[in-house]
């Protein structure tokens, strides 16, 4: 998060601990939250709270918010090499089948290196 977004986040954080019948942090405890959270942009934070409420019945704690913000960067993270790996599985196949000089040298090599088996 930046800085820019403590009031924002203050404002959240409050709205999360009264729906869930809490005291807001105190200003000392946002900025343990501040701290622990500040690799994630706020718009994921926000979500992660927001989930965390749907899913929870208990206040969240700054470990718990980071947890669920982790979890969805790793997915991510898992999504976008899958459709790397799949756009150059893709690009491959469309090298193999080609009819271009290279393409056909590169078959021939890759017959070579099965028949020497």
């Amino acid at each position: 998060m930046h800085p820019n977004d403590a009031v924002t986040f203050k404002s959240r954080i409050a709205e999360v601990a009264d729906a869930l019948d809490r005291r807001p942090p105190t200003d000392g405890a946002l900025k343990v939250w501040f701290d622990v959270l500040r690799d994630h942009p706020y718009s994921r934070v926000h979500s992660a709270l927001t989930h965390w409420t749907r899913t929870s019945g208990k206040f969240p704690t700054p470990a718990d918010i980071e947890r669920v913000c982790n979890e969805w960067v790793s997915k991510e993270i898992e999504e976008r090499s899958a459709q790397q790996k799949a756009q150059e599985r893709s690009e491959f196949m469309q090298t193999m089948r080609s009819k271009s000089p290279e393409a056909q040298r590169f078959r021939a090599e890759i017959r070579k290196l099965l028949g020497a088996k």
